[in-house]
């Protein structure tokens, strides 16, 4: 992807016919030359990371929460951040920003969450990785293995952006192995190169 950055002044509403906040001097990037999958409803990608260009903070601050609609001071902690994934079919898609009692205002179903790990070293989203389950089967699993270590180094991190999942090696093997004995009415077929994205993929067996 290559593209350039811009600056410019963003107006966010917090529901529909509700409160709306101008934030000026926002960064966001064009891109120009772009490599992807793209639908004909995708206009492009979103980056929500944790690093400095990222600016959520000072717009939910200007929404105070709903449980104190007369605040009129920042109501919002600058840490509180979220958005909610959609069906590619959605037309449009909506971006939600602010805290859980705004997300839960908006939400039309139970909201969940995951508690997520801040690594000083990194602007990538870390989270505990604490077991893996492959149908009702729980594998075997190291939560050391998957832990940020004070170095910066390790850990398990989240990308919404990808839909590929990447683990060592040896857990790999064991979930693949997992996966087959649960799928009686396909076989495997080996389509790409070991180590490849797609290194195992299914067909139906006639």
């Amino acid at each position: 992807m290559t593209g350039k950055m811009y600056e410019d002044t963003f107006t966010f509403q917090q529901a529909p016919n509700g409160k709306v906040a101008v934030e000026p001097n926002l960064r966001f990037g064009c891109g120009m030359f772009n490599s992807g999958n793209f639908g004909s409803n995708e206009s492009g990608i979103a980056g929500f990371g944790c690093g400095g260009l990222f600016q959520a903070p000072p717009v939910l601050a200007a929404f105070p929460s709903p449980a104190t609609p007369d605040k009129t001071s920042p109501a919002l902690p600058a840490s509180a951040a979220g958005y909610c994934l959609c069906r590619h079919s959605s037309r449009p898609s909506t971006a939600f920003l602010g805290t859980s009692d705004n997300l839960e205002a908006q939400a039309t179903g139970r909201l969940q969450s995951t508690p997520l790990v801040r690594n000083p070293e990194s602007n990538h989203y870390y989270l505990l990785l604490k077991g893996i389950t492959v149908g009702k089967m729980r594998q075997p699993f190291d939560a050391a293995a998957f832990a940020l270590k004070g170095d910066g180094f390790g850990g398990t991190i989240i990308d919404s952006s990808s839909s590929l999942t990447s683990i060592p090696e040896a857990l790999y093997r064991s979930l693949v192995e997992a996966f087959k004995s649960q799928v009686f009415f396909f076989f495997w077929k080996r389509r790409l190169a070991p180590a490849s994205a797609s290194e195992r993929c299914m067909r139906p067996y006639y």
